[in-house]
C-alpha cells in the first residue's frame, strides 16, 4: 500500500519554494516554463531512446490516475468511469512518453512544452495524430488564465508547417498532469500561479516527482554524482538554469511539496509515495517517486 501523507496548517512563502537553487541530475524531460523561451539544451528523439523512460512513463501515468481516484472521494468527477470525459493539459510533456498512455483514456488532452526540439519530438509521434490530442509551445505564467480565456493561439509546428499556430482546445481543464517536471521549473511562483489560471474552479493538479527515500536519502542526488563523474555536460554547466540537462532543484518531500501545493491555494491537499521509478537506467540505483495532488480554488 502507498504511504500517503496530508498536508496541515499554513507555512511561510520561504519554506513553500524551499527547494531552493540545488543542482540536480539529467533526465532529458524539457521544463523550464517560466516566462518566455529558454535556450533549447534538449533533445527529444534522444530523450526517447534512454533506458528505463517508457517503464517510468508508464509508472507515472498509473500515479496520475492513483491521485485522481485519491481525489474522486471528493468529487465524482474524477473517477475513471468520467475520464472520457475530462479535458487534461499535460504541462511539460516532453515528448508524449507519459501523453501515450494519457491519450487513450481522457477525453481532450492538450500538450504543452516551454522546449522547442522536444515538441518537434512529440509532434513525430503517433500520440500527436490521435484526434483527441493537441499541442503547443506554452510557457506558464501569471498571464496564463487570460491567454488561455482569450483563445491565444501559440506556435503548434508541424513537419509540414512549421509556422503552425493554434490555440488550445478549451479555455480551462479539468486536470493538469505535471509530471516529472516542477524540479526543472526556474521561477515556481509564476509556473504555479500558471498552472492554476488554467484549471477551472475544482480541477486537479496532480504533480509527479521524485521524493527522498524513506530514511531520507536523496538518491536522485547520489545518481547525480555518479553521473557526473562519468559525463562532462557542457549544456548543464553553461547556464544557470535549472531547464538543463543536469540540473534541477533540490529532491522534494511529500510534506514540502504539499505545503508548496497549499501555499498557492490548492485544497484537499495530499500525497502518497509511488512505485521506485528507473530513471537513470538500469546501471543505477531506482529513484523513490511520489504524486500530489490538489483542487483549484
Amino acid at each position: 500500500m502507498a504511504e500517503h501523507s496530508h498536508a496541515h496548517g499554513g507555512h511561510s512563502h520561504s519554506d513553500a519554494l524551499s527547494h531552493g537553487h540545488g543542482h540536480g541530475h539529467s533526465h532529458g524531460h524539457a521544463h523550464g516554463h517560466a516566462h518566455g523561451h529558454a535556450h533549447d539544451f534538449w533533445d527529444g528523439a534522444a530523450y526517447l531512446s534512454r533506458p528505463g523512460v517508457q517503464e517510468t512513463a508508464s509508472i507515472n501515468a498509473a500515479n496520475l490516475e492513483s491521485a485522481l481516484s485519491a481525489l474522486s472521494h471528493i468529487h465524482t468527477d474524477f473517477k475513471p468511469s468520467n475520464f472520457p470525459n475530462l479535458s487534461l493539459i499535460e504541462v511539460g510533456a516532453g515528448p508524449g512518453a507519459v501523453t501515450a498512455h494519457l491519450a487513450p483514456v481522457f477525453g481532450t488532452v492538450y500538450a504543452t512544452e516551454l522546449s522547442a526540439n522536444m515538441l518537434s519530438a512529440f509532434a513525430a509521434q503517433p500520440v500527436a495524430q490521435r484526434p483527441n490530442v493537441s499541442y503547443g509551445l506554452v510557457g506558464l505564467g501569471p498571464g496564463s488564465k487570460a491567454d488561455f480565456e482569450g483563445g491565444k493561439a501559440f506556435p503548434a509546428p508541424t513537419e509540414a508547417e512549421p509556422d503552425r499556430t493554434a490555440a488550445p482546445p478549451v479555455k480551462s481543464f479539468d486536470v493538469a498532469a505535471v509530471n516529472l517536471v516542477l524540479h526543472h521549473v526556474d521561477d515556481v511562483h509564476a509556473f504555479m500561479e500558471g498552472v492554476k489560471g488554467v484549471l477551472r474552479p475544482g480541477g486537479a493538479v496532480i504533480i509527479t516527482e521524485f521524493t527522498l527515500a524513506e530514511d531520507g536519502t536523496d538518491v536522485v542526488a547520489k545518481n547525480r554524482a555518479m553521473k557526473a563523474e562519468r559525463e562532462h555536460n557542457a549544456a548543464a554547466e553553461a547556464t544557470g538554469s535549472v531547464n538543463a540537462p543536469g540540473h534541477h532543484h533540490d529532491t522534494f518531500s511529500l510534506e514540502s511539496i504539499q505545503k508548496m501545493l497549499t501555499h498557492f491555494g490548492f485544497t484537499h491537499v495530499g500525497a502518497a509515495r509511488g512505485p521506485m521509478l528507473p530513471v537513470f537506467g538500469p546501471d543505477m540505483d531506482p529513484v523513490p517517486g511520489m504524486y500530489a495532488y490538489g483542487l483549484a480554488p
